[in-house]
């Protein structure tokens, strides 16, 4: 991946096209805690001081990733935002690099985050982010503001005793979950680690749990039916829809 990125990189150089090229750069998850060689050895990854890692639901080591932006034409350089971001604000930020309205006839999650990078404003343009696990949803975020970024969980993955990890993998549901009544709340910003949740006979649990459930039920009043992404023809691996070069799976020639 380095030396693919590199090379691209490079080649925007080369054709005099680094200054005017909007690149972002991320990852779509956290580290896999479950993942060991085959001397049982981790070799999945590292979330820091955030709990739970890929596939966790709404757990921030799974979904609180780092991202790297440059667009040296128009972004600044040397700015480290920690304000609340999506990578599903990339629909609405690529329509705004290209200088286009996106379309307004449909609800889109994401909000445009160029006003951000450009640091023509410090706040973030969300005030709830949804985290879904499969068809389930795990929490939400409500963005107080800057100080004040609520975390609300409805379900935790069932961790193995002592650990913040699953035996082999998480999954979404059932009995391999644990459903909060009432939620755990957690101000991510103070307790980034999600270690000290609010007492939930607080007036604080009160006032963010008010703000969720009207977030929540505005939220599936807006969805409609769709065929699920998740059913097992959508879940399973299909190796020949995806182009490699990973012997013996498939083959490249220079050609191609």
């Amino acid at each position: 991946m380095d030396d693919a990125v590199g090379k691209i990189l490079k080649h925007l150089k080369q054709i005099g096209q680094e200054e005017n090229t909007f690149v972002y750069f991320t990852s779509d998850n956290g580290g896999h805690l479950e993942e060991v060689n085959l001397k049982g050895e981790p070799e999945g990854g590292w979330n820091g001081i955030f709990r739970g890692g890929k596939g966790h639901g709404a757990m921030e080591g799974g979904i609180r990733v780092p991202a790297l932006v440059k667009w040296p034409k128009f972004i600044p350089r040397g700015q480290n935002i920690t304000s609340v971001t999506s990578q599903m604000d990339m629909f609405r930020t690529f329509h705004s690099v290209a200088g286009h309205r996106a379309p307004n006839e449909q609800i889109f999650d994401g909000e445009d985050i160029l006003p951000l990078l450009k640091g023509q404003s410090q706040k973030s343009p969300h005030k709830i982010l949804f985290h879904y696990c499969g068809t389930l949803l795990h929490g939400l975020r409500w963005v107080e503001d800057e100080e004040h970024v609520w975390k609300v969980y409805y379900y935790t993955p069932k961790y193995k005793p002592g650990e913040d990890k699953c035996p082999f993998v998480c999954m979404c549901f059932g009995d391999y979950v644990i459903k909060h009544s009432p939620p755990l709340i957690y101000n991510i910003v103070k307790d980034p680690s999600e270690r000290h949740p609010l007492d939930p006979n607080s007036l604080q649990q009160t006032k963010v749990l008010e703000i969720a459930e009207n977030a929540v039920a505005e939220h599936r009043a807006s969805l409609t039916n769709v065929p699920s992404q998740f059913s097992l023809w959508n879940s399973i691996w299909k190796p020949w829809l995806q182009p490699c070069c990973t012997f013996p799976l498939c083959r490249c020639s220079e050609k191609n």
